[in-house]
């Protein structure tokens, strides 16, 4: 009955791997997977709990010789039950190395390098790009784990599969000081920013608190880098008494973008942004407001229907993001309300200026004129 078994694991492992693998076939041991990722949080997060496909590649390393064992093994899960497009079994000698990513689509642009037999791979996504579509917020989450066998007793528990997270969370908020300011909100952008890279993994195995991580390569900009855009509900009637107002957050509206480095737009030294730098636009209308009196400051136009337009406001943003890291921005208005855009394509009134203040305090030059000293005049009370 055992070799019947071995036999059928054998010609399971022929559809799937080089056919000179079979006789290295330990007693049928199934491979089985236990995927887990660090930090979980919400939903738009791949976390343990939501995780919904991975893909797994398998090198085994035995004597002097690499073998590509797996090759994009796709797991789904269909009502908490995860279902793969092959089985595998444990090798009876060797060890394998297990790299695993999600969402399954990046196995597309998955390079194993052409690394010397019995080497570690470098596994990289080759060119992977964050879409600028809003509603494609897309998490990246990747693991390692090496130097699994059937002889170290691996076959006898699941192997650990540790996600992590390659790429930048970005969420926004949003804080009014000014008792005299109204401000509403409908629409976040982050410009200039690097939009695509390479990623290779790390060749030792990734763990959920601390260990190997891999490194990014980027693209350098093109034109300026990309803007990403996030929509959320209008948010209306922020004034002081609203506190600090989520705009974003991990359920709606975040954005996961390359972890990078960019330099803010400097609006005084570069009004038109001939240097690329990096600024957050917000889409928004301001008020001034006095009791039950409210005079519109932002924007300084009505469109054709007489509405109106929210429009944006820019603030020059320095930017120094790392892979796994959810980074809040809490946009203070009161003092002032950023810049006019370098680029406003949406159109104000024909003075606006790229770089000048959206909003200028009004402020006043106090003269008083000098008394000029005339005629003495005497004057004599009688009865």
């Amino acid at each position: 009955m055992k070799k019947l078994l071995f036999l059928a694991a054998a010609a399971t492992l022929a559809a799937c791997t080089n056919d000179e693998l079979t006789d290295q076939i330990a007693e049928p041991a199934e491979i089985a997977y236990a995927p887990a990722v660090s930090v979980p949080t919400t939903r738009s997060v791949i976390t343990t709990e939501n995780i919904s496909e991975y893909v797994v590649n398998g090198f085994l390393t035995a004597g002097n010789k690499t073998t590509h064992y797996i090759s994009n093994n796709i797991f789904t899960k269909t009502s908490g039950e995860w279902n793969s497009t092959a089985t595998h079994f444990w090798p009876h000698t060797g060890s394998i190395d297990f790299y695993a990513l999600s969402p399954a689509s990046v196995a597309s642009k998955l390079d194993f390098g052409a690394d010397a037999p019995a080497a570690k791979r470098h596994v990289t996504i080759k060119d992977f790009e964050v879409s600028t579509t809003t509603d494609e917020k897309t998490d990246l989450v990747y693991a390692l784990t090496a130097d699994r066998s059937h002889e170290n007793g691996s076959d006898l528990v699941a192997v650990p599969i540790n996600f992590k997270h390659a790429l930048s969370q970005v969420v926004f908020n949003v804080k009014n000081t000014n008792s005299a300011l109204i401000i509403d909100v409908d629409q976040i952008e982050i410009a200039n920013l690097a939009s695509k890279g390479s990623y290779t993994l790390p060749q030792t195995s990734t763990t959920l608190a601390g260990g190997a991580t891999g490194t990014w390569a980027l693209d350098k900009k093109i034109n300026g880098g990309k803007t990403y855009s996030t929509f959320i509900k209008n948010v209306t009637d922020i004034t002081p008494a609203s506190g600090t107002v989520r705009l974003t957050s991990s359920d709606e509206g975040a954005l996961f973008l390359l972890p990078q480095e960019a330099t803010a737009w400097d609006p005084k030294n570069d009004a038109e942004n001939l240097n690329a730098g990096s600024y957050i636009a917000v889409h928004c209308r301001v008020w001034a407001v006095n009791g039950n009196d409210r005079v519109l400051l932002w924007p300084n136009v009505k469109d054709t229907s007489g509405t109106i337009p929210y429009h944006d406001v820019a603030i020059p943003v320095n930017i120094k993001w790392e892979e796994g890291k959810k980074y809040t921005y809490t946009l203070v208005f009161g003092e002032g309300a950023g810049y006019i855009p370098p680029t406003d394509t949406e159109g104000g009134s024909t003075v606006d200026i790229a770089g000048e203040p959206t909003l200028k305090t009004i402020s006043y030059n106090l003269t008083v004129e000098d008394i000029v000293e005339t005629t003495e005049n005497t004057l004599y009370g009688k009865d």
